[in-house]
């Protein structure tokens, strides 16, 4: 699953978004399958991420659902490494959109929550988009 979720991002950057999505639809099946749905959040921000990347005219839309269902997925399973990279993603996708304060209410509280690995990557990411959105 995490092999493939990573292949279905580096699909997508280098533009192959229908062999991304192929990655991504059988690393989100074999989750579910095989009840190991420990990454399925993340998987689910990389699903939002690539129907960004590929760009149909609805695709922030789309994108924003997937990035909301990967936050209340990794909420739901407690997993605060999860939530951030999902909170990260629908926040920068909010403040792409002129939503710049939903952008930080979503985001600020998850940061600040983080008490230890603050150096992380991750999480120097959301700060330095945090600082963006003032």
């Amino acid at each position: 699953m995490v092999l493939l979720g990573e292949l279905a991002a580096a699909l997508a950057a280098s533009g192959r978004y229908g062999e991304a999505k192929t990655a991504i639809a059988e690393a989100l099946e074999r989750a579910e399958r095989h009840e190991e749905r420990w990454y399925q959040a993340e998987l689910m921000r990389i699903q939002g991420r690539i129907t960004l990347l590929e760009g149909a005219p609805d695709a922030a839309l789309r994108a924003e659902q997937q990035f909301a269902q990967a936050l209340a997925c990794a909420r739901g399973q407690k997993v605060l490494s999860f939530e951030l990279r999902a909170a990260t993603s629908l926040a920068r996708l909010h403040a792409e959109q002129g939503l710049a304060r939903q952008a930080r209410d979503e985001l600020l509280p998850v940061v600040q929550r983080f008490t230890e690995g603050l150096k992380c990557a991750d999480l120097v990411e959301a700060k330095q988009l945090l600082d963006q959105l003032g």
